[in-house]
């Protein structure tokens, strides 16, 4: 990686072409990636992971600032764009799991906010839409001592 690549930003690559449609992308860092559409992963799919990672640390960011306890996250990602004549657009699918009712309601108040911070979120604006699932998962100590009745 060139000199000015690495001082230029934290967060500085640089794609090397290895022939037919593919390359090696290098990081600040010194990590490497195949990219391009024949045996790599292709610039679509490395958007989605940028953007559900950029919304992920966000969300789990503010989680934290808010003391909202996070206890599982997992995200699904879809670009579309088939058509040349609209814009494209992300839908990011997280799902969050609490403990609470209250923490779910928190949760949902966080996700907006998360959107703002995220970096990804800023840089697609309206291009990028969120649809935050929340989940509950009450722990045995939680749940009443008796048996609940199969009536």
């Amino acid at each position: 990686m060139s000199d000015t690549t690495r001082r230029g930003s934290p967060y500085a690559t640089e794609t090397v072409w290895d022939g037919g449609g593919s390359g090696t992308g290098l990081c600040s860092e010194g990590q490497t990636l195949t990219v391009g559409y024949e045996g790599g992963w292709a610039p679509e799919h490395l958007l989605l992971l940028g953007a559900e990672a950029s919304f992920m640390e966000s969300f789990l960011a503010v989680a934290r600032a808010s003391s909202l306890r996070v206890l599982g996250y997992v995200s699904s990602g879809h670009l579309d764009s088939h058509d040349g004549s609209t814009m494209p657009r992300i839908t990011l699918r997280p799902c969050v799991v609490v403990s609470s009712a209250d923490d779910a309601r928190r949760a949902q108040l966080i996700s907006p906010i998360a959107k703002r911070q995220s970096v990804v979120g800023r840089l697609l604006g309206d291009h990028l839409h969120v649809g935050l699932d929340v989940q509950l998962e009450v722990s045995s100590s939680q749940q009443p001592p008796w048996p609940a009745s199969k009536n």
